[in-house]
C-alpha cells in the first residue's frame, strides 16, 4: 500500500474511533482503540516501536517511541490535547527523519471534529532525495541515522 492510501486507511478508522468515543479520552484508551481499529480493517501496523538514535556513532535503542507504523510505510503520532503545538509537528518530523519514512501523521482526538486535528508531516530531506535533488552536506543532521524504507 502506498503512503497516500494507508494514510486515507487511517484517518477512515481514527473517524470510526472518534465518532464512537468522542473527545476527552486519555490517549492510552485512543490508541487501544485505533489499535482495534487498524486490526479490524487488515492493516499491517506496530504499536509502540522504539526508534533508535545514533550519537556519535553510539546506538542509543531507545531514544524514541512511536505510536504506530502502518504498513511499513506511515507514521502514526496520536495526541489527546487541547490543542496541537509546533513542538508536536517537529517530534513528528523527527520520527520521520530517523525511521527514513517519509509521510507521518499528526492525529489530536481531543477536538469536536476530528478532521480539525489531523496534520500530514512530510520529511523534506527524505523528499528531496525522492524527487533526486541533491542534499547540501550542511544539511544532513548529524549524528542521525535511519534507512530508507
Amino acid at each position: 500500500m502506498r503512503p497516500n492510501d494507508t494514510s486515507h486507511a487511517v484517518i477512515d478508522c481514527a473517524l470510526e474511533v472518534h465518532t464512537a468515543i468522542g473527545a476527552g479520552m486519555l490517549e492510552s484508551a485512543v490508541c487501544a482503540c485505533l489499535f482495534h481499529e487498524l486490526k479490524a480493517k487488515g492493516l499491517h501496523f506496530e504499536h509502540q516501536v522504539h526508534l533508535p538514535l545514533i550519537y556519535k556513532q553510539v546506538r542509543l535503542p531507545v531514544a524514541y517511541r512511536v505510536d504506530f507504523i502502518v504498513e511499513n510505510c506511515l507514521i502514526v503520532e496520536i495526541k489527546c490535547v487541547e490543542r496541537l503545538l509546533p513542538v508536536h509537528a517537529a517530534q513528528v518530523l523527527s520520527y520521520l527523519k530517523l525511521s527514513g519514512y517519509k509521510l507521518g501523521l499528526l492525529i489530536n482526538f481531543n477536538v469536536p471534529h476530528l478532521r480539525q486535528g489531523i496534520r500530514c508531516e512530510c520529511c523534506f530531506l527524505c523528499v528531496l532525495g525522492v524527487l533526486g535533488v541533491e542534499k547540501h552536506e550542511d544539511t544532513e543532521a548529524v549524528g542521525v541515522g535511519g534507512s530508507h524504507r
